[in-house]
């Protein structure tokens, strides 16, 4: 028997896989937003963004909102081999911004490259 299943006990049904990456983390995805939200209505945040590239030498844009001494991370983007000029990073940031309405954004803060520089 494997060691899970006698240290939780035979009665106990363990999730499959597959919900976990489905029903279950939408669930506890949901149940975090529901959760920011509660906690940021009312405040002023900024939105923080930082690019980089992963282990895998992928890129990849990070997402963070902060207010006072509150963060939380929203999201990573992906971006494949789309080039972080200007234009990608205002549409995207602007993206970010609208997928979370309840947010009220005082303020964006970036890298210090060109291109981050001219979006503002």
């Amino acid at each position: 028997m494997p060691f899970y299943k006698d240290a939780t006990g035979r009665g106990i049904e363990l999730p499959s896989a597959y919900q976990l990456a489905n029903a279950l983390l939408d669930s506890a995805f949901g149940k975090s937003i529901q959760a920011m939200e509660a906690d940021l209505t009312g405040e002023v945040v900024t939105v923080v963004t930082d690019g980089w590239t992963d282990i895998n030498g992928l890129a990849v844009v990070n997402y963070v909102v902060a207010a006072g001494m509150k963060t939380y991370f929203l999201e990573s983007d992906y971006t494949d081999s789309q080039s972080h000029d200007t234009e990608f990073l205002v549409r995207d940031a602007r993206r970010v911004i609208s997928k979370y309405k309840f947010l009220n954004v005082g303020a964006i803060v970036t890298e210090n490259t060109a291109a981050n520089k001219a979006m503002l």
